[in-house]
């Protein structure tokens, strides 16, 4: 079971509920780590052509959907001590693998291997940004590359087949928040538009609407997954009562506009012209919630809410 979206979207949150599945046991971001880099070809940001031939990847990637990586950091345990942690290694058979790293080769890999999913979650772009900015992995001094837009192909070149759109973009990148805006969209314009084709092999899962709907959403999912909604993922995301049913609403506004509170005017209009640019405004603009209906339309027909 696959789990993929963009950095800061919720991907982790939606391992944890899917970790409670009984038998299963999750890894978390195996591409992230040198070994992948190094020893496998892949860079920060891998870009696949969804006929690409690319069999040293793919044998890596079959390693770790199969449970054979071995010690690695990117095993995430829900059990604290060692011995614990042996114990929950041996016991579940079946792995949820969560990748903040395969969005721009994600076509190809829907096409290389036969997994249940994958769930590809969505976020709001200034929400993203915005928590990135917050977050330590993101400082400008951590840049993968020597220029800021090295820094926002993160790791790769730019493939010929997207200089049309995205040239223009990268050559007017000038600060920080344009950086990160630039990345996000690299990371869903290819999978929603470039790589497309009319096809959309995943379960979509926006952010937004999971914070809102959470139940209605886990059923859709959890049906399009195959498995059953287990107690503890009903205790994550129990609806309230109708004596707070107000409080909660107010709590979940709080929380989808927060990158309103922590972006400047200013930064907000350098993301959504970005978004602009390549062409996803019909998607995300300055409201808090994506277009639905729009977005409805970038998956599986049977998955659709």
């Amino acid at each position: 079971m696959v789990v993929a979206g963009s950095p800061r979207s919720g991907t982790t949150w939606f391992l944890e509920l899917l970790r409670t599945l009984p038998g299963y046991k999750a890894m978390n971001e195996p591409l992230m780590y040198e070994e992948a880099r190094n020893g496998h070809g892949f860079s920060w940001r891998t870009h696949l052509d969804p006929g690409a031939e690319a069999e040293a990847k793919r044998a890596y990637l079959g390693t770790i959907l199969t449970g054979q990586l071995g010690i690695s950091p990117a095993w995430y345990f829900e059990a604290d001590s060692r011995p614990a942690q042996l114990v929950e290694h041996a016991t579940r058979d079946r792995l949820v693998v969560k990748f903040c790293r395969l969005n721009r080769m994600l076509h190809w890999f829907c096409g290389q291997f036969d997994v249940r999913g994958p769930v590809f979650i969505v976020r709001h772009p200034c929400a993203v940004v915005a928590s990135m900015l917050r977050h330590e992995a993101w400082n400008e001094d951590d840049l993968r590359g020597p220029t800021r837009v090295d820094h926002a192909l993160h790791g790769g070149s730019l493939p010929d087949s997207l200089r049309a759109v995205f040239g223009p973009v990268l050559d007017r990148i000038e600060n920080k928040v344009e950086v990160l805006a630039t990345m996000w969209c690299l990371d869903h314009y290819v999978p929603l538009i470039h790589h497309a084709d009319g096809l959309y092999p995943w379960v979509l899962v926006p952010y937004e609407r999971m914070v809102r709907r959470g139940r209605e959403e886990l059923r859709r999912i959890t049906t399009a997954l195959d498995v059953e909604v287990t107690r503890e993922m009903r205790n994550q995301l129990d609806e309230p009562s109708g004596s707070v049913r107000d409080q909660f609403h107010q709590d979940v506004e709080r929380q989808l506009s927060k990158w309103r509170r922590r972006l400047s005017d200013r930064q907000v209009d350098d993301v959504l012209r970005i978004v602009d640019d390549v062409g996803l405004s019909s998607i995300y603009s300055d409201d808090l919630e994506p277009d639905y209906d729009h977005l409805n339309k970038f998956q599986r027909p049977a998955t659709r809410w």
